[in-house]
């Protein structure tokens, strides 16, 4: 056999060699480009064979002699370079598609994870205070106060705020909330007969049966509000010293007012007056954390405002058995652009894991240019309905409990 067909049976050999492991790379990483795969082998080859050279000069190669020369140099091994075969899931896809692929969960802030909440609520409506009688020692001008004015008052009552918010991406995220309370006060008083008489303060003062002669009386006074919030956040200044969310979204408000009274002696005077408010707008606001303890727990100050434009309604209704039913009515419709301001302050927890937070603090929140009870009564009792307004405001505190991931 000459060197010419020596050299000839050691080309075959690398080939088939080149060959079978092209198609075991294939087959354990199908993801490799086929260009890239031959490149890297061929390379390798080529610098491997380059620094030997078969021994066949002055001899005929049989074939232990070739297959001793094929045996590969101990200080160059044949290697192949790894490769790393990453597998991605269609919603991780989805998520990079739309500009949302959320991060871990320790990367990003509290404010802005996937998360469900339930807050309670224990608030007081506030500058709604309603007198309506007072004791007085006789019957007309020359009668003197004798006693305390009754007040129907609202006091503290409870309500919920529930929501979720959506993680769009580490420093932004959108939400939702909806907000119930419910407020019921009483107030009731009486007088023996001789002792004095109860003035009646809500009655309008042409009637005939002013009530001013009344032994017993008594007032109920509702106030609620149902409140819905959408809302996008974003984290515009974020330092080891605190960070600062902006909030824009929309907001819708109802609130309703609802008056009972009574004055009786032998026949009974009954008032009622009914009041609604539904506004939709805009609101913006600022809110600020400052990490007090490695960001297990914060202080946290947040302001909102936002500008409604609604309708308000309202109607007065005065009836006496006695005096043949109704002896006075009026309502009013109503156009209304109420600037609301809100202010949260407290303290929050997080938990070690991101997956549980608590918060606790102080709420109050004002609707300015509102109508209020007692107002529209004063209007009605002077028969000026115009430009009747007046603020609205809640305050109490706030607890709340959020499952986040």
């Amino acid at each position: 056999m000459t060197n010419c067909h020596a050299n000839t049976i050691i080309r075959l050999l690398l080939m088939s060699v080149l060959a079978l492991t092209t198609a075991s790379i294939r087959a354990a990483a199908p993801t490799v480009p086929e260009s890239d795969t031959e490149t890297d082998l061929k390379s390798s080859l080529r610098k491997y064979f380059s620094s030997w050279q078969p021994r066949t000069e002055g001899r005929t190669p049989t074939l232990q002699s070739v297959s001793a020369e094929l045996e590969p140099p101990t200080d160059q091994p044949l290697t192949v370079a790894p490769t790393t075969v990453k597998f991605v899931r269609i919603r991780d896809r989805l998520q990079r598609f739309m500009g949302c692929e959320p991060g871990n969960v320790s990367d990003v802030r509290a404010n802005h994870r996937n998360g469900i909440r339930g807050e309670f609520l224990y608030l007081q409506a506030r500058t709604v205070d309603i007198p309506f009688a007072t004791p007085i020692d006789g019957i007309g001008e020359t009668a003197v106060p004798i006693g305390a004015t009754l007040f129907v008052d609202p006091t503290h009552q409870p309500g919920f705020r529930v929501g979720f918010t959506d993680n769009r991406t580490a420093d932004s995220s959108i939400s939702t909330d909806f907000w119930h309370y419910q407020s019921q006060s009483q107030t009731s008083g009486s007088m023996t007969g001789g002792s004095g008489f109860f003035e009646a303060l809500l009655v309008h003062p042409n009637t005939t049966s002013v009530a001013a002669d009344s032994l017993a009386t008594d007032a109920t006074f509702d106030i609620d509000f149902s409140i819905v919030d959408a809302h996008y956040r974003t984290t515009f200044h974020e330092t080891d010293l605190c960070s600062i969310d902006l909030v824009a979204g929309a907001r819708y408000v109802r609130i309703q007012e609802d008056l009972r009274a009574s004055y009786s002696i032998l026949g009974t005077t009954n008032l009622t007056t009914n009041l609604n408010f539904d506004g939709v707008g805009p609101r913006i606001g600022l809110e600020l954390e400052r990490p007090l303890d490695a960001n297990r727990w914060n202080l946290f100050v947040r302001g909102y405002g936002s500008m409604l434009l609604g309708n308000v309604t309202a109607n007065f209704t005065q009836t006496n058995a006695l005096a043949g039913g109704t002896q006075a009515t009026t309502s009013l419709d109503d156009s209304r652009f109420v600037p609301t301001t809100e202010l949260e302050i407290g303290l929050n927890w997080n938990s070690a894991n991101g997956h549980w937070n608590f918060s606790g603090g102080y709420y109050i929140a004002t609707y300015h240019n509102a109508l209020t009870t007692g107002r529209f009564i004063q209007g009605v009792q002077n028969h000026d309905l115009y430009k009747l307004e007046d603020d609205l405001t809640f305050s109490g505190l706030m607890t709340r409990i959020e499952v986040q991931w």
